[in-house]
């Protein structure tokens, strides 16, 4: 109905919700209905969106000029510009793959929070360190430019949202060019401070696992020191497969 000013249809099974007709729409809450699309262009008004834990990769809010409160994380956006949403004081974009280049742009996109009328700092949540799949990394340069716009940037960390203070640097992952008796796999090129990385060893028939040792070299740290992230030693936990992360 076009004057209908709030729709809730979370958890409900949709792949799709049509709301071009609802332009009086202030609120929409559309979280965990396997969407892959949302077109929220004509819904000028709305001052709250909730489309989390769907399966977004683009999302286009630059008409919705009136929005304060901003949730999309859990799907799959690669970029995100929130520089229309002059009004915005809360953002959760966290469970996304928002980083280098694309993180830059979201960052310098963020408007200047009121503080006067928010009565504290805007807070955006933007990365979740206890998820195997985040893909969001934002810096720690970039995090002092969303504090220089009065954010408050968080991460949740060990079951609690903190203040995050952004990730650099990025840790470059390489592997010997050949093993003895057997293969060692990596999931991942780079890794960011925090970011789990899983390591898949195969021995040749008849042979077993002995030791894994993982290594580290920078500028401030003699060559074959242990890897440090976050202040301790690396630990290597076992998995399923020969996996370890």
């Amino acid at each position: 109905h076009p004057s209908l000013k709030r729709l809730g249809c979370s958890t409900n099974p949709l792949t799709g919700r049509d709301v071009s007709y609802n332009t009086a729409l202030t609120q929409l809450y559309c979280s965990n209905i396997q969407l892959a699309e949302l077109d929220v262009s004509h819904n000028t008004a709305l001052g709250g969106l909730d489309c989390s834990n769907n399966s977004l990769t683009e999302l286009d809010v630059s008409q919705n000029t009136a929005m304060d409160v901003f949730e999309c994380y859990n799907n799959q956006l690669t970029e995100l510009d929130v520089s229309q949403n002059t009004a915005l004081g809360y953002l959760n974009c966290s469970g996304n793959q928002i980083n280098g280049g694309n993180m830059e742009v979201l960052v310098a996109s963020l408007p200047t929070v009121d503080v006067d009328y928010w009565g504290e700092n805007g807070s955006i949540i933007v990365i979740d360190l206890d998820s195997e799949t985040e893909q969001n990394v934002i810096t720690t340069t970039q995090v002092a430019t969303a504090r220089g716009k009065n954010w408050t940037v968080y991460g949740l960390i060990d079951d609690d949202w903190q203040e995050y203070d952004g990730s650099e640097p990025t840790y470059t992952i390489s592997l010997p060019e050949s093993f003895e008796h057997g293969t060692v796999e990596c999931d991942k090129q780079t890794a960011y401070e925090g970011q789990t990385v899983t390591l898949t060893v195969k021995p040749d028939n008849g042979y077993e696992l002995e030791t894994l040792t993982v290594t580290f070299t920078n500028e401030n740290e003699p060559s074959g020191a242990p890897l440090r992230l976050r202040g301790g030693s690396l630990e290597l936990t076992p998995g399923e497969n020969g996996t370890y992360t």
